[in-house]
């Protein structure tokens, strides 16, 4: 389900029209349209107060948390005054934190995907991303 899907399917479980979504959130009809059609996710700011207007919570909205970068997910704690976030089952101070898990959860799961001629190459390719000081992890 993509991210278009969620909204729908949440908005008319709620039974809401996409006017009165609209109203709730200061924007035109045309525009949560627009949102319902999109396949992608849009800036966090924007997912937050779609899911606000719906009122539901942010990871019930939110199709991939990849999508948003440490930077928008710090910028965004920051101005809603969180603490922190949780995925519903684990819960994060720190935005980098929060994002490292989203990305080694996703590549765990693609990696279920994979035979095993694309689990070797994998391993190759993480072997080489190892050699490359700017993809290095800092040492603690």
């Amino acid at each position: 389900m993509n991210f278009g899907d969620k909204i729908k399917e949440i908005r008319k479980k709620k039974g809401i029209s996409q006017r009165q979504l609209g109203e709730k959130m200061g924007i035109k009809q045309q525009t949560v349209a627009q949102y319902e059609k999109a396949v992608e996710q849009p800036k966090l700011a924007t997912v937050r107060k779609l899911a606000e207007a719906l009122n539901v919570t942010l990871s019930e909205l939110v199709v991939d948390w990849t999508t948003f970068t440490d930077e928008e997910l710090k910028k965004d704690w920051s101005s809603a005054k969180l603490e922190h976030i949780s995925d519903g089952e684990n819960t994060f101070v720190k935005a980098e934190d929060f994002h490292n898990y989203l990305s080694e959860k996703v590549i765990a799961q693609n990696l279920k995907l994979l035979n095993r001629d694309g689990k070797l190459r994998l391993a190759s390719y993480s072997e080489d991303l190892i050699k490359i000081p700017e993809y290095r992890k800092e040492s603690e």
